[in-house]
């Protein structure tokens, strides 16, 4: 290679890294007036009237409302419910198998209905009691 070629190869090599380092600068200097611009701290408050949690495949998986917060698989069934009433837990059947908090437990040989402020109720897949406490 002769010494004019190896100064135009140079040359060029020279242009590219120069233009390369420019766009480095302004592409920093556009990151810089973006973050200038953008508002700065964290809100004092946020309003609204539910939040969910969504994967990346779109499918939410949880949701925090005013009434209850609910986990959900990636079938969108409900798991798990916590509400003022307590935790409630549902089997992939969506069958409520466990029960925790204020809980309404029917007698079947009486029909009566007891309703326990705090209680843990644990139920087959037909929905009977299998285990209480309080008794």
């Amino acid at each position: 290679m002769s010494l004019e070629q190896r100064v135009e190869r140079l040359e060029r090599e020279n242009r590219r890294l120069k233009l390369a380092g420019g766009a480095v600068v302004a592409v920093l200097l556009i990151v810089a007036l973006v973050g200038a611009v953008m508002p700065q701290g964290i809100p004092e408050v946020i309003d609204a009237r539910m939040f969910r949690v969504v994967d990346e495949s779109g499918t939410v998986r949880a949701t925090l409302g005013a009434s209850a917060i609910r986990y959900f698989d990636e079938n969108s069934h409900q798991h798990v419910r916590m509400s003022d009433e307590g935790i409630t837990y549902f089997d992939e059947d969506h069958n409520m198998r466990a029960t925790l908090g204020r809980t309404e437990i029917v007698t079947p040989s009486t029909g009566a209905t007891t309703t326990y402020p705090a209680a843990v109720v644990l139920y087959d897949a037909e929905g009977n009691v299998i285990w209480q406490a309080p008794r």
